[in-house]
């Protein structure tokens, strides 16, 4: 799932967030010059409104440079961060 190619990966939890993210902020960053050699993960942490179809939505903008990791269940935001770093690292066979 994570094929984004940034030397710097950021992983970001996300917890019903479906009317907050702000997207265009993410996408923004992403596409000014000096911040190509970063990716973001988007983990939605068993968020039970939209957040999940909207992290997709935005992955899909930018498919090289972003990617989500869903978790079925909440786990708090400390999990969250723990299992999208290591799906990060087992995705490009870092570990």
């Amino acid at each position: 799932l994570s094929s984004c190619q940034g030397a710097a990966h950021i992983v970001v939890p996300c917890y019903n967030e479906e009317t907050r993210l702000p997207q265009q902020v993410f996408l923004d960053f992403i596409d000014q010059t000096g911040n190509q050699d970063i990716s973001f993960t988007f983990v939605n942490d068993g968020s039970s409104d939209g957040t999940l179809g909207v992290l997709r939505e935005l992955a899909a903008k930018r498919p090289e440079r972003l990617s989500v990791f869903n978790l079925e269940v909440n786990g708090g935001k400390a999990e969250a961060v723990r299992k999208g770093m290591l799906h990060v690292l087992l995705s490009k066979n870092l570990t």
